[in-house]
């Protein structure tokens, strides 16, 4: 199994993954921070995408990394839980 470092530096390779990618991210930084975060996110994404890796994601604008907004934690909670419900039964059903 190839394992993935999530950071800044790190590099996304392409080939099997063995796991079910979901990103969940909020824009607003907190009071004191630049908000440098979402930027990861963006990076992220970009490098999934180019490393044609499946991914799914949830951006909650004016919200913190915090999810200080419990209807985002909700979102949150249903978007993990249908994630994994879809892939789940999709991998059922190839075996």
């Amino acid at each position: 199994m190839r394992r993935m470092r999530i950071g800044p530096s790190s590099r996304v390779q392409g080939g099997a993954l063995a796991c079910v990618v979901l990103l969940l991210a909020a824009t607003t930084a907190t009071r004191g921070q630049s908000g440098g975060g979402f930027s990861q996110t963006v990076d992220l994404v970009r490098r999934l995408a180019a490393a044609k890796v499946q991914f799914e994601e949830i951006v909650n604008p004016d919200d913190t990394h915090h999810w200080m907004r419990h209807a985002n934690v909700l979102r949150g909670y249903n978007a993990t839980a249908d994630c994994f419900g879809r892939r789940l039964r999709a991998a059922d059903r190839s075996q």
